[in-house]
């Protein structure tokens, strides 16, 4: 009997084992289906549906499948392939459950859109799939409310996000709607019973390998995609309580490039330090958003950057002041975000062009800058070294006069919900005028082996303008006082003209001070004649330009000096263009010229630059206008000399005669030789002789002859008057006009002028109205017994 004892006792042990597998097999799934089911939607304002439910006995697992949550309308919010979970019944001893798996596959999430507000149909959309959830290690203290995590894992996620212009995303929505299917208790937790009050949660680890984000921003029209795959994140040491910090080490595949974050964040003191990585960042993945506000097209670029970000959660104390007594009324405590941010950053063979034209717009080897830092809570922004190297800027002046720099594009934007109720009054707003102090730091920008260069198609005749080997450094840029940065920038114009700017300037401080001077030398000028051409058909053949240009800005106040030295111009003769103005440039050109045959022009600028109406452009060319205009319409005026020698009834250009007379009188010598000193210094003029004659001309010769006058309105006719000749009115009326043009130029020959540059031309002779001719001295309204002189350019 005693030898039966074990097999018996095996027998009953196998027995009850066969029993407790069979009843898991079948009772369990039966008894244990509609609790799930029912103490779960006691919980929710919505719908728990579950299909089956098994137990296995041998690993103690359930396994559940097709779960699918709904909220009060029907609308499906969570989908579950199945629910696998591994527990150890052996802590349950002890008020404890360790589950050692739980593992989902085929998560899905869905939203409830709206797709007509009129009718307020509804559809789902999938924004998460989750092919596989592992989590292991989950231990439960039912005596202590506590959980913690050893890992979750989750395999190749993939999610669609979506963003609008007001920070909207498809996220929120179905939080909102997962919050709701809760039922909220308002009872205070620590009136709560212990078994109610909430629960302690440590995830130890949490890793996502191989996702995918798919982000469409609608912000864009049409809206933007863009793809992150592979996502590769780790955080470690996360506590529900969020007393500790967590660790953080994420990758994410990017714009063809790499982006690394990696530190760790403190959630409760809102403390955080991490290093980031961009590697090969590929520009061009950016053109849907630079297109959007620009015309411009980034055809390849790559960006590289490294760096550390802090931040830090500070207590300050604000000081109130009342407006009216100005005096402090109370102290307000706040916090404030301190966020650092030190790094390096490169961007490589950039290259930009416009979407409407084939001709690129900048192209440039390196822009980096070394040391960045950047301190918020006290608006602090540190640079050192700023390089821009090898840059190429392409500037395009088109035929309409408009250029490639006109790229901002206009859109029609309306911000939702900004609209006012119109029942409603505005609410004042006040204005806070304490603000933090903003301080900037800016050890150097560094311009190396840079070019310009600048087509005109303006002119008719394409002009090419190009500023190369530009080298320019501006130093120890500050904020907040009166330090002048020095500044320096260095190119040559068209290969042989040297360009310096020099200078230096309160740059940061709102009221800039700025003292600079600006040295251009010997500039050639053949290759602007494409702009001479314009306005007079006529190209330079020669000729060299210089500047200096001095500038000081001080309180507004602007004051500065332009001085040009044009060297040695001359113009080529007439070209057939239609299309071209048909201005006197080059009787204005030689007017202008002194005796060395150099242009100088001194253009002082000064003014206000708070008054609208002043401009430093304006002024500048409002000058050079006018001293052309007075060189091409008044030459003998804008020579000097000559303005002096005449009188209130006389113009430079005018020589008067006697009535009936051919000989000047000896009053007229100074201005004669004048003249002529005039012509031998610019041997490039010639000079128009016009003769006139006018009625007290003709009553003299007849006086002279004592013939018979033709009735006129002046002299009638009478029958005492008689002559033994005819008397020929035409003839003797030109040929006084002919000796008077002779005798001035006799005169001015016999002082050395060559015959080449006096030419005779045949004035009106009655009394009749005359304008202001291209080249000449506004004429008097009646005709004079006078000779008048037109400088031209021949």
């Amino acid at each position: 009997m005693i030898n039966k004892t074990p097999k018996i006792l095996f027998a009953l042990l196998f027995s009850l084992y066969a029993f407790y597998c069979l009843a898991c097999f079948f009772l369990v799934p039966v008894l244990v289906k509609p609790l799930v089911l029912e103490q779960t939607n006691k919980l929710l304002r919505g719908e728990f549906q579950l299909e089956s439910l098994s137990f296995n006995p041998f690993t103690n697992s359930l396994t559940f499948s097709n779960i699918q949550l709904e909220d009060a309308a029907g609308n499906n919010l969570l989908a579950l392939d199945n629910l696998y979970i591994n527990i150890d019944l052996w802590p349950l001893i002890t008020q404890n459950l360790h589950i050692k798996i739980i593992k989902a596959n085929n998560l899905k999430l869905n939203n409830t859109l709206i797709t007509n507000t009129e009718t307020s149909e509804t559809r789902s959309q999938q924004w998460l799939l989750l092919p596989e959830l592992l989590i292991d290690n989950l231990s439960i203290g039912l005596s202590n409310h506590s959980v913690t995590i050893e890992t979750i894992s989750l395999q190749s996620l993939r999610t669609a996000l979506r963003v609008d212009h007001q920070g909207g995303n498809n996220i929120q929505p179905y939080i909102e709607q997962l919050t709701q299917l809760f039922v909220s208790e308002n009872t205070p937790e620590e009136s709560m019973p212990t078994s109610e009050r909430s629960w302690r949660v440590i995830l130890e680890n949490l890793s996502l390998l191989d996702a995918s984000i798919e982000v469409t921003d609608t912000t864009l029209q049409p809206e933007i995609t863009n793809v992150f795959n592979p996502i590769s994140l780790r955080v470690k040491n996360i506590h529900s309580d969020l007393s500790e910090a967590v660790l953080i080490n994420i990758e994410i595949n990017a714009f063809e490039g790499l982006i690394k974050l990696e530190g760790k964040a403190h959630p409760q003191t809102r403390e955080s330090a991490f290093t980031y990585t961009l590697e090969k960042i590929q520009l061009k993945n950016l053109n849907h958003y630079v297109n959007y506000f620009t015309y411009l097209q980034i055809e390849s670029g790559e960006l590289n950057s490294s760096g550390i970000i802090n931040t830090l959660q500070i207590n300050a104390s604000e000081i109130l002041i009342d407006e009216n007594t100005k005096s402090e009324v109370s102290k307000t405590k706040k916090e404030i975000l301190n966020v650092s941010i030190t790094n390096n950053n490169s961007i490589t063979q950039l290259l930009l062009s416009r979407e409407d034209e084939e001709n690129p717009f900048l192209q440039c080897e390196l822009i980096s800058h070394q040391d960045l830092q950047f301190f918020l809570a006290e608006s602090t922004l540190s640079l050192s070294d700023f390089m821009i190297d090898q840059c190429v800027i392409y500037a395009l002046i088109n035929k309409d006069g408009s250029t490639n720099f006109d790229i901002v594009k206009k859109h029609d934007t309306i911000t939702q919900g900004s609209e006012k109720n119109p029942g409603m009054k505005e609410e004042p707003t006040k204005s806070n005028k304490t603000s933090s102090p903003l301080n900037i730091t800016i050890n150097g920008i560094y311009l190396k082996d840079s070019l310009l260069s600048l087509r005109d198609l303006s002119q008719g005749e394409p002009a090419h303008i190009t500023i190369k080997n530009i080298e320019g450094s501006l130093t120890n840029i500050k904020q907040g006082d009166k330090y002048l940065s020095p500044l320096l920038l260095t190119a040559m114009v068209n290969e042989h003209a040297p360009l310096e700017i020099k200078g230096q300037g309160n740059f940061a401080n709102p009221d800039l001070s700025l003292k600079t001077n600006l040295s251009l030398k010997t500039l050639g000028l053949k290759g602007f004649s494409a702009y001479t051409q314009n306005l007079s058909k006529r190209p330079v053949e020669k000729g060299a330009l210089s500047l200096n240009l001095s500038y000081q800005l001080e309180n507004n106040m602007i004051d500065g000096k332009n001085i040009l030295l044009i060297e040695n111009l001359n113009l080529g003769s007439k070209q057939n263009i239609e299309s071209a103005h048909n201005l006197p440039l080059g009787l204005a050109v030689s007017v202008l010229k002194d005796s060395k045959g150099n242009i100088n022009i001194d253009i002082p600028v000064k003014g206000n630059l708070n008054d609208p109406t002043f401009s430093v452009n304006k002024q500048i060319l409002r000058t050079l206008a006018g001293l052309i205009t007075k060189a091409a319409t008044s030459p003998l005026t804008a020579l000097g000399g000559l303005g002096a020698m005449v009188t209130q009834q006389e113009t430079p250009s005018e020589f008067v005669f006697e009535a009936g007379s051919a000989l000047l009188s000896d009053a007229y010598d100074k201005k004669i030789t004048a003249l002529a000193q005039t012509l031998k210094a610019h041997p490039e003029l010639a000079l128009k002789i016009i003769a006139h004659a006018s009625e007290q001309d003709l009553l003299a010769l007849q006086t002279e002859l004592a013939v018979p006058t033709t009735q006129t309105e002046t002299q009638p006719a009478t029958q005492t008057q008689t002559s033994p000749v005819e008397f020929n009115h035409e003839l003797q009326m030109t040929t006084l006009k002919q000796q008077r043009a002779i005798h001035l130029r006799t005169k001015l020959m016999a002082l050395g002028i060559l015959p080449e540059q006096l030419l005779l031309v045949e004035g009106p002779t009655q009394s009749e109205q005359t304008g202001p001719t291209e080249n000449t001295e506004p004429q008097n309204s009646l005709i004079k017994s006078s000779v008048n002189v037109e400088l031209f350019a021949r």
